[in-house]
């Protein structure tokens, strides 16, 4: 993915530029209130006029309405709205040149839905997995989370042992009404939409949305091929999400970039290994001020050595609002700002001596 982003400036002034092509995953992380959506906001809003089309997934609110974003390029959807219109069930993808199988459709919704539920027990994913797939091969056209629900409850037994599940299948089926035939992600126009999830309070559903709405859109872009602008997803928020190996927002940071489609992450402190492992595969990374409890953490992320780790410890415990370390692609690390901001000259690793 061909473009460049203006990132900032340096504390004298400096612009800080990013242009690695070869590898366009982006990370954020910070304290909340330290500038991570402000940065954000003003990266996004460099895409378009690049040919790039943006989807952004607002779980906090914080990117629908924006100075930074240029009316004439992007639109605000209601999410709930928007998942309506699509058939979470239906076949995606797997690559060019293979498609799901009932099975692997009944693997995807089940590892799903057991992540954002959080719902204890081994056999629960494998009780969901078997039940949808049995139940896709007789659901004919138009199946549904509430009609599935409804299925299983109809051998008492296997409504026994899936009763937990169960009623979260029905919550889905608010959300998913099975008479979908189809999103429109406007792939082919430079652009940026935002789905918003402000009518949408319950942190699990939000998730279940998100996932499987990211997947519809992965399995779109991998059967337009190159016939598409280059996409960039923005998935903010992301400490509340799992990033299992076969999970799709593992999968856009492993393998999208041979199909034009980069993930962008903002997130607080995260400790998840996995999340961590997944996340690291982004090439640029912007590090706000962690937390009190996290400034050692970061600092040990940063570093190689106990003498690198106390550099580190003071350049991060100095950064105030609006201020963040960032890592180019040659792994050296900057303090930047936006650009209105004032003060000493840019502090670097290699001032440091830490390159």
């Amino acid at each position: 993915m061909d473009f460049t982003l203006f990132v900032g400036c340096s504390r004298e002034g400096a612009p800080l530029k990013w242009d690695d092509a070869s590898n366009s995953h982006v990370y954020l992380s910070g304290q909340s209130g330290r500038g991570k959506s402000y940065l954000l906001r003003g990266l996004i809003a460099q895409l378009p006029n690049q040919g790039v089309r943006c989807i952004v997934f607002d779980c906090s609110g914080d990117y629908w309405q924006s100075s930074t974003l240029d009316t004439a390029h992007w639109e605000t959807v209601n999410v709930r709205e928007f998942a309506a219109q699509l058939n979470p069930f239906r076949r995606l993808p797997l690559s060019k040149q293979y498609t799901e199988e009932i099975e692997d459709v009944a693997a995807r919704l089940s590892g799903i839905i057991m992540d954002a539920y959080r719902i204890k027990g081994n056999a629960q994913p494998v009780y969901l997995r078997d039940a949808a797939a049995e139940y896709l091969r007789t659901a004919g056209t138009a199946p549904s989370f509430s009609n599935l629900a409804e299925w299983i409850c109809m051998e008492q037994g296997r409504a026994r042992k899936m009763e937990a599940t169960t009623a979260r299948l029905r919550d889905l089926g608010r959300f998913f009404p099975g008479s979908g035939h189809g999103v429109d992600w406007k792939l082919r126009e430079p652009g940026i939409k935002v789905l918003q999830f402000d009518t949408i309070l319950d942190r699990a559903v939000q998730a279940v949305i998100t996932e499987v709405l990211l997947a519809d859109l992965w399995g779109e872009k991998l059967s337009s091929g190159n016939d598409t602008c280059p996409v960039v997803v923005v998935v903010d928020e992301c400490q509340r999400f799992r990033f299992r190996e076969e999970s799709i927002l593992t999968r856009i940071l492993r393998e999208g970039r041979k199909y034009h489609l980069s993930g962008w992450f903002a997130s607080q402190w995260i400790d998840d290994e996995d999340a961590l492992k997944a996340l690291d595969q982004a090439a640029l990374r912007v590090y706000f001020y962690p937390g009190d409890r996290n400034v050692c953490n970061l600092a040990k992320t940063l570093s190689s050595t106990s003498q690198q780790r106390k550099a580190f410890m003071q350049l991060v415990s100095r950064l105030e609002v609006g201020y963040f370390l960032y890592q180019d692609g040659r792994g050296r690390c900057l303090i930047g700002g936006a650009p209105s901001t004032s003060g000493d000259p840019a502090e670097s690793a290699e001032d440091l001596e830490m390159c």
